[in-house]
């Protein structure tokens, strides 16, 4: 029996049918989180929370949240998993990050022990 491994990843989601009906219909194929991180120009790109809820409740990305990547312009939105959400401490805002831990039924816990 083969050892099934799986690594995390993100996906571009087209802005209209979250917005409109909350449902994820990727524009990408999903991108290893690494590969992701890479990719983008931090310096230059602002990642951020949506104003509104962003928590996804169903399929590959359940318990993770939908952010925005704001760069020259262009608002993409990607859909996160729950676990990838700690990687983001000091890439998005210090308040969002918070908001975020304590927003992810499976990070609550942390959020609670006050992780900054």
């Amino acid at each position: 029996m083969q050892e099934r491994r799986t690594e995390s990843t993100v996906s571009m989601i087209h802005p209209q049918a979250w917005e409109n009906e909350r449902k994820l219909v990727e524009i990408t194929p999903p991108i290893p989180v690494a590969e992701w991180a890479q990719k983008t120009d931090w310096e230059h790109e602002r990642l951020a929370m949506l104003p509104y809820d962003s928590l996804i409740t169903e399929g590959r990305y359940a318990g993770g949240h939908v952010l925005m990547l704001h760069a020259e312009g262009t608002t993409q939105l990607w859909a996160v998993p729950p676990e990838v959400i700690v990687l983001l401490k000091g890439i998005v805002p210090n308040d969002q990050y918070r908001k975020l831990l304590s927003r992810t039924p499976s990070l609550a816990g942390i959020a609670a022990r006050g992780h900054r």
